[in-house]
């Protein structure tokens, strides 16, 4: 655990010492800076398909023509795919190749 965010550790592999990684999922419960650049992501993906995200999800789903159910199918979809997905740790990268 680093502060108050979850990490899983790699097993030693060459003698290396174990490298902190965590999931997007993980990181964007407890990171500030990864919730708003994800939320920017968002807006500005809505922004380039003229979507207004303000307001209750059903009025949301309603201008979009989009089924409620569909949303936290997908929701729980990206989810998922958040969870498989590492962020690098703090520290310089590892050289390629040894």
């Amino acid at each position: 655990m680093i502060g108050n965010i979850c990490c899983r550790q790699t097993p030693y592999i060459y003698h290396q010492p174990p490298v902190s990684v965590m999931n997007i999922k993980e990181d964007s419960k407890n990171n500030k800076l990864t919730l708003i650049a994800m939320h920017k992501i968002i807006q500005d993906n809505a922004a380039e398909l003229y979507m207004k995200l303000d307001g209750p999800l059903s009025r949301i789903c309603e201008r979009a023509g989009i089924n409620r159910s569909q949303v936290y199918e997908r929701k729980a979809q990206l989810e998922a795919a958040l969870e498989m997905i590492e962020l690098a740790g703090p520290g310089r990268p590892e050289k390629n190749g040894g």
